[in-house]
């Protein structure tokens, strides 16, 4: 299928990447994509079609973001969204039992805690679709989070 994709032309319903370094160009195709009739977005290869990959699947997964239409869910919160597939399973393993920050990893198939991950568990309790099992020592080697009545309704959602 690559080998095709490879012989079509640029346009509104394809796009190469040579990678995920830089968000802006890879965003404004996305939402190119998203206001037309969709498209496709091939990253890891370069202006001259050819084939580079991607180093760490994983890593760049973390970055991508989903895109979610926002809805109005109560005067304090406008916006209540994933802003990452990684936010979407984090949700997605809190549902099954309580997990520590230091077990996530490990669950998603990484080697440690990451920035990302880091960023992402910050929103979700700041979003309230997840909650501290030890609220009042947030600094806990024994903290684990679990997920929050908000945060099931979120699963839910389509």
């Amino acid at each position: 299928m690559i080998d095709q994709l490879l012989t079509q032309p640029e346009g509104k319903t394809l796009e190469f990447k040579r990678d995920l370094s830089s968000p802006k160009p890879f965003l404004k195709t996305q939402v190119a994509f998203a206001n037309t009739a969709g498209g496709r977005l091939v990253i890891g290869i370069d202006d001259q079609r050819k084939v580079l990959g991607v180093a760490n699947v994983l890593d760049d997964e973390e970055r991508l973001p989903v895109v979610q239409v926002a809805e109005q869910v109560g005067p304090s919160r406008p916006e209540l969204r994933l802003e990452s597939a990684l936010a979407a399973k984090v949700l997605m393993l809190l549902s099954e039992a309580e997990v520590g920050k230091l077990q996530l990893p490990r669950m998603l198939g990484h080697k440690s805690v990451s920035g990302e991950l880091h960023k992402q568990i910050k929103r979700l309790l700041t979003l309230e679709f997840i909650e501290m099992t030890l609220p009042d020592i947030p600094n806990s080697r024994l903290q684990k989070y679990r997920l929050t009545d908000l945060g099931r309704e979120q699963l839910t959602k389509p």
